[in-house]
């Protein structure tokens, strides 16, 4: 009888990025970042969108729900 081992790590990052952007764009403002650009930063980090490829083909854009993203 063959035996196959597979190790698996699940790692749970929800609770690390749920903030993330909060604090970067408060941080930023705090160092004297505003105006276009930090307009530019929140708009970078909203409605984020994905999509795979595979060879040559691409799946629909799907939106990022969660991670780095802005939503305030």
């Amino acid at each position: 009888m063959n035996r196959h081992s597979v190790a698996v790590a699940y790692i749970d990052f929800q609770k690390a990025f749920d903030s993330v952007c909060h604090k970067l764009l408060v941080r930023l403002a705090s160092l004297g970042i505003a105006g276009n650009l930090l307009v530019w930063i929140k708009s970078f980090l909203s409605d984020r969108q994905q999509r795979t490829r595979v060879g040559s083909a691409f799946s629909d854009p799907m939106n990022i729900n969660s991670g780095v993203s802005y939503s305030g």
